[in-house]
């Protein structure tokens, strides 16, 4: 991931949306951060990071402030129980879901679905996106 981001790029890539807000407001006070985290890191490099170091600084800060809360907690969230594992199953499946409401499959989307195990529901013939990957 950037390490270095401008204003401009965190309002963009990182803005918890509504939507988004209220999934991460579902969670425990003590991992919403660590869940917006994944959930943007996610959403914008179809990847998760691999530990707490790979995800700029400014991003922390600027989820932490969104929801209203300290960095700190996100230094306190397990990269390695069960939480994580549940956090990262549920922001599959919403992306997962996403990708048949959002627009059409195309390679790049099919390939993180591949990736990822995520069923894919749609009617566009998927043969010719195939051919790639055989």
């Amino acid at each position: 991931m950037k390490q270095q981001l401008t204003k401009e790029e965190l309002i963009e890539h990182f803005t918890l949306l509504p939507p988004e807000r209220q999934l991460v407001e579902e969670k425990n006070l003590d991992s919403q951060l660590g869940f917006a985290v994944l959930f943007k890191c996610f959403q914008n490099e179809a990847r998760f990071p691999e530990s707490a170091e790979d995800v700029p600084f400014p991003v922390i800060k600027f989820l932490a402030n969104q929801l209203r809360t300290s960095t700190d907690q996100f230094y306190q969230y397990s990269w390695t129980g069960r939480s994580i594992k549940r956090h990262r199953v549920q922001i599959r499946k919403h992306f997962g879901e996403c990708v048949v409401l959002i627009g059409p499959l195309t390679e790049q989307r099919l390939e993180i679905c591949l990736k990822f195990s995520i069923s894919v529901q749609t009617t566009q013939n998927i043969s010719q996106l195939s051919k790639h990957w055989t």
